[in-house]
């Protein structure tokens, strides 16, 4: 007997489901997101379905839906844990805003996603008509992109428009995934995202309201579109008005954060709105302005209410928010376990607190590190907190170590990196200025009575004034150097430790190899700048 293949047999347990999932499992590949909502609004429809056969509570929230077939022993654990899996993976595609996964992640989450479903429906078959036959699961689809752009040229249709659009940008990224051996973007793949983008935007004035709430967080974010939070204002607020939830929650979160005076109060309603539609973005801002008393009269209870609706939900902001809570309690464990599920899901700044969290027992120095580390290179290098951090990590690194030449040397060069940079601010600056003078002397000390020296360490002396404080940029060496030159004499007026009456301390300071020395940092300089600039060019697409 033929056996029939996956979209056949979901057809065959319902044919509306079966064309449901027909039409999800077509975007899989091309537009794994736009699957993974659509696999999660269908398990939404066969669980209300199903609590309304068996008379159970019901609700809003498919957690609740799920919980109540379980607690009522409807279906077996199997079926229930397919469930869930399905909605977790729907709600990181949903609020992909928040899970930083990227699109490569998400490819894999719905290739085995769409898979779950056809073993949902399986086990939904058995438990409820006893039917144990097989199926075959295909993983070609028709093409989706032809179809969606017949629509789109026959039909303009704003539904095909913001399919499309969103597929062909997911389609870019992720052959954009791996930069640094590609080198750049090609032109094809620039007119592709430049296409994409003008579909969604076009969608989006045709008042097609998911798109509306996707072209205003392009322009909040400034992603393939110059930033615009004005222009954003408009469109989230148009798809708030016209009952988009996720508009809502973000709306009424940028009129705080942006401080949109004339629209805090349309924000907060927005809020309240999404947050009764359970939407967990608006539940956990909520939730911190009740407990704040911003905006809303302070009511604790209120609080742990709508964060504990947000934590069901596996929401990582909000996971991370109730680790918080718990640490301040002084109950780490648990405060620790919510924390890694959130940085599961997707929350880097769970990563943050987490290295804080570590960096007080003695036995989880590498932990802590490790976790400093991860949330650094999940940030932008323009992020705000990004240099804060490495210095945060620096002081760490050299606070748990042994005051050695070396370690004293990957501390003052930590702090170097991060000084010189352009982006360092005057107060971050300040703070270094402060603690560099000594750590720099307790260096020049121990190198004098080091046994073996190398050329990076008078190197690294070099990038110090003679007050301990490090010097505004590495190329300020070069101008020091023409100086020295032309008279050695100088020598104590620009260079740290010249002024010691130690011969060994004086043989750190041979002119002639800090001239070879400044040669090779030229070089490297050069091949720093060509790095950074790789990374803004990234950042900037």
């Amino acid at each position: 007997m033929t056996k029939l293949n996956d979209v056949e047999y979901v057809k065959e347990y319902d044919e509306d489901i079966g064309l449901q999932y027909e039409e999800a499992k077509s975007s899989y590949v091309d537009a794994p997101i736009q699957t993974l909502v659509s696999l999660r609004s269908i398990i939404y429809d066969i669980c209300t379905q199903l609590n309304d056969e068996y008379g159970l509570a019901g609700g809003n929230d498919l957690a609740q839906l799920i919980n109540n077939l379980k607690s009522e022993a409807v279906f077996n654990n199997d079926v229930i844990e397919l469930l869930h899996k399905i909605r977790k993976a729907g709600n990181a595609a949903a609020h992909k805003h928040d899970y930083n996964l990227t699109i490569a992640e998400y490819k894999e989450i719905s290739s085995d996603t769409v898979q779950q479903f056809c073993q949902l429906i399986s086990g939904l078959n058995a438990a409820l008509r006893n039917d144990f036959s097989e199926y075959v699961f295909e993983a070609s689809v028709a093409p989706l992109l032809e179809k969606l752009s017949y629509n789109v040229f026959f039909n303009d249709d704003p539904e095909s428009k913001f399919k499309l659009g969103t597929a062909l940008i997911e389609q870019v990224i992720t052959l954009w995934s791996d930069l640094e051996s590609t080198g750049g973007f090609l032109y094809d793949e620039k007119r592709k995202i430049q296409k994409g983008t003008e579909l969604i935007k076009s969608a989006a004035n045709q008042r097609h309201y998911d798109a509306m709430f996707e072209y205003g967080m392009m322009l909040v974010k400034g992603s393939f579109v110059e930033k615009d939070l004005n222009e954003a204002k408009k469109y989230l607020h148009t798809a708030a008005c016209f009952e988009h939830t996720d508009a809502k929650a973000y709306y009424g979160c940028f009129a705080i954060e942006e401080q949109w005076k004339d629209d805090i109060d349309d924000g907060i309603e927005f809020l309240k709105e999404a947050a009764e539609e359970l939407n967990p973005l608006a539940l956990t801002q909520l939730s911190a302005l009740y407990k704040s008393g911003e905006y809303v009269e302070i009511d604790i209870h209120k609080s742990d209410e709508l964060l504990a609706k947000a934590v069901e939900q596996d929401y990582p902001l909000a996971l991370c928010q109730l680790g918080v809570n718990k640490l301040h309690k002084n109950e780490v464990d648990l405060a620790i376990e919510l924390l890694i599920r959130s940085k599961v899901y997707g929350f880097h700044h769970a990563s943050l607190v987490l290295a804080r969290v570590y960096s007080h027992f003695e036995d989880k120095h590498q932990e802590s590190i490790i976790q400093y580390t991860n949330y650094i290179d999940s940030l932008n290098y323009d992020d705000s907190n990004y240099l804060d951090v490495h210095f945060e990590l620096a002081v760490y690194k050299f606070t748990v170590k042994a005051e050695t030449v070396e370690s004293l040397a990957e501390y003052l060069s930590s702090l170097l990196k991060i000084y010189q940079n352009e982006l360092c601010t005057a107060e971050l600056k300040q703070r270094i200025e402060t603690i560099t003078p000594p750590a720099v002397k307790k260096y020049h000390h121990l190198l004098i009575n080091h046994k073996q020296k190398n050329k990076d360490d008078m190197s690294l002396l070099l990038q110090f004034l003679p007050n301990g404080k490090p010097r505004e940029s590495s190329s300020d060496i070069v101008s020091v150097m023409e100086k020295v030159v032309t008279d050695n004499t100088l020598l104590p007026n620009l260079i740290y430790g010249v002024n010691s009456t130690n011969e060994e301390a004086k043989k750190l300071t041979n002119v002639n190899e800090l001239k070879e020395q400044v040669s090779n940092k030229k070089i490297k300089d050069k091949a720093k700048a060509r790095k950074l600039n790789k990374q803004k060019r990234k950042q900037k697409r």
